[in-house]
């Protein structure tokens, strides 16, 4: 099994595209994914290996049922350490019957039209049971 997390092109492209377009042609990160996925990530990865597409919660805002909104304030900003962390909540009613091993964050619409993962994060196994919450926070910074 494979295990690393990594910025994909996706998500420099969009860090950058927002950074420094006058009128940002890319969404910001809104969603993250989950999976089933093992294999080691790249910086070339468009999506998740295995990507889970049910959510038990039928209401997501429109974003279809592969994806779920981070939790309120997410992503979070630290100007002192230079990150941005992002929090998802796998609820107690999804997922149930997973081993989910992978996550990553979206920004839902990416001009490039090639796929919306801008990262990706790979790690051992967690048996998704009813009644079983899983928070994902995943903090990017400066390296």
């Amino acid at each position: 099994m494979g295990t690393g997390a990594v910025l994909t092109k996706v998500g420099f492209n969009t860090i950058m595209n927002r950074a420094y377009k006058a009128s940002p042609t890319y969404s910001a990160l809104r969603t993250f994914k989950l999976g089933t996925g093992t294999n080691t990530p790249v910086i070339t990865d468009t999506d998740l290996q295995i990507q889970l597409d049910y959510w038990a919660n039928s209401t997501k805002g429109g974003l279809g049922h592969d994806q779920k909104p981070f939790q309120g304030l997410s992503p979070s900003f630290n100007l002192i350490n230079k990150s941005v962390t992002t929090t998802g909540l796998v609820g107690v009613v999804d997922a149930i019957g997973s081993t989910v091993t992978e996550t990553g964050a979206s920004n839902l619409y990416c001009a490039s039209g090639t796929g919306d993962l801008c990262s990706r994060i790979v790690f051992t196994g967690i048996a998704k049971v009813i009644g079983k919450q899983i928070m994902i926070q995943t903090t990017y910074k400066r390296g």
